[in-house]
Parts: structure tokens; sequence; C-alpha cells
């Protein structure tokens, strides 16, 4: 290598170094109220804004009576002023794409997760605006006429689901426009509550026949909840008289819940109501220590909603369901949940999934 060469890889780096604290700057779009969710179209991926994901949940049952949770999850996110390992994200991904993919096993009373962090270019990570196409790597999410096919791997587990919606699209909040606090820091919120699941499943190698029921969220954001925001606990329960409930509880940094905290009911026609915190209680009723991360979660609840005389009591399939992915480096606890209670004095049964966030360190955008 000759000294000319040196010398200007050497003012590459120099000059380079400052930069690398001076993200470029870019103005997000606003999660506005006056927006009108449409659908399919809003199932897609959006521009110009920080944030979006598509988190997909659910419960399968093999033909030999063997029960799975899973969640595969895929973000974007703008990277401008992110870092790992001291370097700017930005430079090599903007925006930066990464997946999730995890499998509880009641058989086994295990759970494995894995992570892809795919490049957008060259078009190792991605999401359409035109079409429902989600990938990260290996794994994907696509529409299929009215059917989503689901699918990713890792080493003990491999899925190929196809998934169908029951019900319509429910917006949260008003009209799907979601707020987080009473500071702003509103999303577009979009879920399918009840999707009929069947393919395949396979388990160390063997492929398993699986049918079940999933859920789908899809939200939209730009703009932190507020600084004193810590973290949610965000519930998706389906029921087997036809209803489903999402909670979710915003934490501070006092301890307190924020007053924007809400929930949705969605009826077995397909219809739906919001309420806020208000309206209904969440208690826990126990807690885990992680042996890993030696963070503590809440580990059982008592979810009461009044005004439809809902008694619900949410006990974890398993207490390891923590994941610790490499790249976000956010520690975070999401799990499938057993259900039992009552409704409107009936006894009722269900599933579902738990996301407990900000227990390791505060959530931030």
């Amino acid at each position: 290598m000759s000294r000319r060469t040196v010398f200007l890889i050497a003012a590459i780096i120099v000059t380079a170094i400052p930069l690398a604290g001076c993200p470029p700057k870019v103005v997000y779009n606003d999660v506005s109220p006056d927006y009108q969710l449409t659908f399919p179209e809003d199932h897609y991926a959006h521009t110009g804004y920080r944030v979006e994901w598509w988190y997909f949940t659910g419960h399968l049952e093999s033909e030999s009576g063997d029960k799975y949770g899973f969640e595969l999850v895929f973000f974007k996110k703008r990277s401008e002023g992110d870092f790992r390992l001291g370097l700017p994200v930005w430079w090599f991904q903007n925006p930066a794409y990464v997946a999730h993919f995890a499998v509880t096993d009641l058989s086994k009373r295990s759970f494995q997760y894995s992570e892809r962090i795919g490049v957008n270019k060259p078009l190792r990570g991605g999401a359409s605006t035109d079409k429902l196409v989600i990938w990260n790597e290996d794994w994907s999410a696509m529409e299929m006429g009215d059917t989503w096919y689901l699918n990713a791997a890792m080493p003990g587990y491999a899925m190929d689901l196809f998934v169908q919606s029951n019900k319509p699209p429910v917006m949260h909040g008003e009209n799907g426009y979601s707020q987080k606090s009473e500071q702003g820091g509103a999303s577009y919120y979009v879920s399918l509550t009840s999707l009929a699941v069947q393919g395949i499943l396979e388990v160390d190698g063997t492929p398993l026949a699986v049918t079940g029921k999933a859920w789908m969220d899809h939200e939209v954001l730009s703009a932190e909840a507020s600084q004193n925001i810590i973290g949610w606990d965000w519930f998706s329960i389906q029921l087997d008289n036809d209803h489903e409930l999402m909670l979710f509880t915003v934490r501070t940094e006092d301890g307190s819940i924020d007053p924007y905290s809400s929930g949705t009911i969605v009826f077995p026609d397909g219809t739906y109501e919001h309420f806020y915190s208000d309206h209904f209680e969440i208690r826990n009723l126990s807690y885990w220590t992680s042996t890993e991360s030696r963070v503590t979660y809440p580990s059982s609840w008592k979810v009461s909603v009044p005004e439809y005389d809902i008694n619900l009591t949410l006990l974890p399939v398993l207490g390891d369901q923590e994941l610790r992915p490499w790249m976000t480096q956010i520690i975070y606890w999401e799990g499938a949940v057993e259900v039992q209670g009552t409704f409107m004095d009936e006894t009722v049964t269900g599933e579902g999934y738990v996301e407990l966030s900000g227990y390791h360190k505060p959530i931030r955008l």
C-alpha cells in the first residue's frame, strides 16, 4: 500500500468520525387524528414515519394434541440517531429492518427465539407500500388473495402458516388514532383479532400439521409518548365466546399508569368499542425473575372490565418467555397465556398473548 493511499484512508476516517455524531436532519410525518385509514392499503408499509411494526402472535395445536405459541414480528425504523457498537446505524441501513421469531413449546416446556437483521440493500429486508409483502432475509409475511402467508425458521423450529381473518380490521382509539399519553405520542393502530390458522410447524426436523388462532397488530408512529414513559404492558385475549379484548397500560417513571392507557372489546359480529383506563383494571398477581437478565416481570394477572361484567385470570403457559435480542438490545417478555373467568356471569376460557416492555430499561424510539 502506497503512502498516498494510507494518507487518503486516514483522511476519510478523520472526516467521517465527526459525521458519525451528526445524523441527517429529518422531519417525520405526524400521526394525525384527521387521517382516514382505508384497507387493505393501510395494512401496507407507510413512508415518512419514524417506526412501523407488524406483530403476529398465536396459538397452534398439532394433530396429536401438542400445543405451541408463536410470535413473528417485523420492525421497520428510520435509523437517524441510532448507534450500534458505537457506529451510526444509518450508515448501513435506513430504514433499519429487524424481525423476531419465537416459539413456546408446551410439550417440551421450552421457549426459543431468534432474530433477523435485514439490510435494505441488496434487498435483504423490506416492506412494500403497494401490497402486503414484508420480509427479512428468509422470513416473510405476504398476502395471497384473502389469505396471508407467514414463514420463518430457526434451529429446531420452522413454520409455514396460512392465516385468514374471520373479522374486519379493528381500528383502536378514535378511528385508528391511538393516543398513548397526555403529551401525545399517538400511533395509527390496527388489529386483526381473529385469524384462523392452518399450516406446518416443523419441530426438530419433523413437519407437523397444525391449526389454531392468531392475532395481528400493525402500528405506525413518529413521536415518543412522553419522556416520563418507561414502557407498557399489552394484552391480547381471544375468548371461546367469540369476543376479543385488547388492553394496554402505559407505565410512567413514578410507577403510575398513564390515563391514556386504553382497550378495545370486539364482538362476534366484528363490531367493537374503545374505552380508556378508567373502564378497566389489571392487577398483577405474581412475579417472575429471569435468571439471564435478572429482570423481574409480572407473571399472572386479574383483568376486570366492569361495564361488560368481564372478570378474567391470565396465567402464562411458561414462566420464561423473555426475548433478549442482540440487535435491538431491548429485552422484553412476550408470551402465550391461558385465560379463564366469567363474561356476563357465563364461564369463559380462552388464549392470549402478553407483552411486557420497559422492565429492563426505558423504551425509547
